[in-house]
């Protein structure tokens, strides 16, 4: 299974049941959807209206999947994550939005 940090990636009908009735909270660089689970798991998504360029697409989910590895500590153990990345995210730094998710990660609520 594949992991980003010590956090393995759901699976695709864990990211779409995501999308039921979700909580949402929202940075400057990202989107953040999550839900209660049994354990972490985590999701980088861009979509394709943010920017047609693939490039930068993957651009912005390399910086999400830095600041994710820099700040898991700061998200709790029972939650599914799914992290939409803005374009914001692309001239930003991992560092940058590894702040972002760790004071974003104070205010999820299980």
């Amino acid at each position: 299974m594949r992991s980003v940090g010590n956090t393995p990636v759901i699976k695709s009908d864990e990211i779409k049941e995501m999308f039921d009735n979700p909580r949402r909270l929202s940075s400057h660089s990202f989107v953040l959807l999550y839900k209660k689970s049994d354990s972490r798991g985590v999701a980088f998504t861009v979509k394709k209206h943010v920017s047609k360029n693939a490039v930068m697409r993957n651009r912005i989910k390399r910086v999400l999947r830095e600041a994710f590895i820099r700040s898991e500590s700061s998200f709790p153990s029972n939650c599914n994550f799914l992290f939409i990345g803005l374009k914001n995210a692309s001239v930003s730094t991992p560092g940058e939005v590894s702040e972002e998710m760790a004071s974003t990660a104070k205010k999820v609520n299980v």
